[in-house]
């Protein structure tokens, strides 16, 4: 009932935040018809207003996302290194990430959500952010970036992007979206995972060959 009644509120702010980009919109366009010459900030404005949209949509993509259920292309992690009980750095919380993340690039791609609990509660990647990189956004995904290059490789880049998404007020998501790579990722060079339904699975010997031969023939 909780978590039915905080989509409400956040669908009604999403709608709010609409009609306000479409008033703005209304008064570009009156602008652009009264003087639609040499108005270079107008063009300004025209730039930031297509930001805004931008970022808007992929904000409302990703609440629409931790709506859903986790699947073979969906996967939720509450934090990305910290351990919230013991408020230290776990290296196996790490390793679930970028097997997580190999295990998307091996199959139909993916998103994973860091900073939501498997319940859907949204408990955001701020904590963790202060902790462990003292608030600096730019440390955080400094280490990240660092781990995605030695553990999955510089070679994937083409295939993921990732971001921090504010959900709400000091309120962090942090999103890694994949594509299906076109070539196998091994994770740290020596292993091989897919994304089962709604699960990461580590294969083995001729179960590796056979999909491989499967998923990446052409």
């Amino acid at each position: 009932m909780f978590l039915q009644k905080k989509q409400q509120i956040q669908v009604v702010e999403a709608s709010s935040k609409l009609d306000q980009l479409r008033t703005d919109l209304y008064q570009l366009q009156d602008e652009l018809a009264t003087n639609p010459f040499g108005n270079d900030q107008l063009i300004v404005d025209l730039t930031e207003f297509s930001n805004t949209i931008s970022v808007a949509t992929k904000t409302d993509q990703v609440r629409a996302l931790v709506g859903a259920d986790e699947s073979k292309t969906l996967e939720f992690k509450e934090t990305y290194r910290l351990c919230t009980k013991k408020q230290e750095v776990r290296k196996d919380l790490e390793d679930t990430v970028m097997k997580t993340i190999a295990g998307f690039l091996n199959s139909d791609g993916g998103t994973l959500l860091v900073g939501v609990r498997d319940n859907k509660e949204i408990t955001g990647i701020n904590v963790e952010i202060d902790k462990l990189h003292k608030g600096s956004v730019d440390k955080f995904l400094l280490q990240f970036s660092n781990t995605l290059k030695k553990r999955i490789g510089e070679q994937f880049y083409p295939y993921i992007e990732y971001n921090l998404m504010e959900i709400g007020p000091l309120v962090q998501i942090f999103a890694v979206e994949c594509k299906p790579s076109e070539f196998e990722c091994w994770l740290d060079g020596d292993d091989f995972y897919v994304r089962t339904n709604p699960a990461t699975q580590l294969l083995k010997g001729p179960k590796i060959t056979q999909y491989v031969k499967t998923r990446f023939s052409k």
